[in-house]
């Protein structure tokens, strides 16, 4: 079909990680905020609760993605990437 599985709430590292995709080129780990929590906090949580370790053995791409979502805007207010082994987080802010 489309040659993506998304999973959430898997177990991993320290913790559970709130949603992962898998496709045939790149693999993403995700972890949600809400309300003002910051996006950075979230792909804190995903480096220091190591919910990158299960992947890091993969030789797909590993994209480490934190969300911090509204409540009343009912929307992403904003987002971090980082590739994992680059060590650059870059905070976007949606409006």
């Amino acid at each position: 079909m489309l040659g993506i599985a998304v999973y959430t709430e898997l177990p991993g590292g320290n913790g559970r990680l709130d949603a992962v995709m898998l496709t045939d080129y790149d693999n993403y780990v995700f972890e949600f905020k809400v309300d003002g929590k910051r996006a950075t906090a979230a792909m804190e949580q995903i480096i220091e609760r190591h919910y990158d370790w299960f992947f890091t053995v993969d030789p797909r791409p590993l994209h480490l993605i934190g969300l911090d979502f509204s409540t009343d805007a009912r929307q992403v207010i904003s987002y971090t990437h980082q590739l994992y082994g680059e060590g650059e987080t870059t905070e976007h802010l949606c409006h």
